[in-house]
This record gives structure tokens, C-alpha cells and sequence, in this order.
């Protein structure tokens, strides 16, 4: 479905069933990159046993109008006006990753709005091996390479993610 959020265009699965903010809502939100598709099956799972499924794509992401947001404290902010928008109370919030950081920032700010928050994969820290960035702009790829192959499956995609993105933008 999309709705209008500070004058941009939000897009956010609801599972398969058409959104009723008369039942109890549960937001999932997905991590860095990432976009709605993230919880398929999860948000299926919640939308047929009669829960408000909502799994925005977050501005800049996908099908959401960006530009993207900057700062955690930026995306709780635009969270709460996307439950502002939707006439949400006592929402559970379900988060992955980076969107942990956004739902554990959002339920400080606008407690009085939140009846539970979830996190999966979350991390007090996230960091990214110093090797891919440095040594992507030297054209030296090997150290990268060979510290990717040290690593489990689920960490590979994400730094190489990060690798790509650094090598793109210089950084």
C-alpha cells in the first residue's frame, strides 16, 4: 500500500491482507539496504492470524520516495510520523539490524506509543572490516578477498555490501 508521510510517498507491505488499524499493528522494519521484502514471510505469518502488518520501506529505499534518512534518530522521528499518519496506538515493533537501532531509539522517544519492541540480529556495535575499503581504492583486492573467505556466509554479504558501496562512493 502507499500512503503520504511528510509530503513523500511511503510504500509498506501488509502482508497479503489489506491494513486495518482496528487490530493490533505490528511495524517491521527491515536493516541498512534492505527493504520490505526482508520479512515476506514473517509479515504473512502475523497478517493472517489477524494483526495490522505493516512493513514500510524506509525513504530512499525501494518504493518509498527518498531522500534517504542520515541520522537513527532521523528514521524514529519519520517512524513515528508514519504511525502518526496511520492513526496507530500501542504498536509492537519488530526490527532487524540498523532498524533495531531505529525501533530502540523510537520506543525512548514515543514510549507512549509502543507495547513491545523485537530485535533480530542486533548488535551494539556493527563494525566493518577495515580491509575492504582500504583496499578497494588501491585496486589491490586480494587482502579483501582473503579476509572475506575467513568469514561465515551471513557475515560475507554484508561486508561485501559495505565493500561495494565504499568502493563506489570513494569512502
Amino acid at each position: 500500500m502507499y500512503f503520504e508521510v511528510n509530503n513523500k510517498r511511503v510504500f509498506a507491505s501488509t502482508g497479503g491482507k489489506p491494513f486495518d488499524n482496528n487490530k493490533p499493528a505490528i511495524i517491521f522494519l527491515h536493516g541498512s539496504g534492505l527493504d520490505h521484502t526482508f520479512w515476506g514471510l514473517h509479515s504473512r505469518f502475523f497478517a493472517f492470524r489477524n494483526y495490522a502488518v505493516l512493513v514500510p520501506d524506509l525513504p530512499g529505499h525501494t518504493n518509498s520516495e527518498g531522500p534517504e534518512l542520515k541520522s537513527i534518530e532521523a528514521m524514529a522521528d519519520w517512524l513515528s510520523d508514519v504511525v502518526e499518519a496511520l492513526d496507530l496506538d500501542n504498536i509492537s515493533v519488530v526490527a532487524h539490524s540498523q532498524g533495531c537501532l531505529t525501533a530502540l531509539e523510537f520506543a525512548s522517544r514515543y514510549g507512549e506509543k509502543v507495547r513491545s519492541v523485537s530485535f533480530i540480529a542486533s548488535g551494539l556495535a556493527t563494525p566493518v572490516n577495515s580491509a575492504l575499503p582500504l583496499q578497494c581504492s588501491g585496486g589491490n583486492m586480494a587482502p579483501a578477498l582473503r579476509a572475506v573467505l575467513s568469514m561465515t556466509y551471513s557475515m560475507i554479504s554484508s561486508l561485501l555490501i559495505a565493500w561495494a558501496i565504499a568502493c563506489r562512493t570513494g569512502s
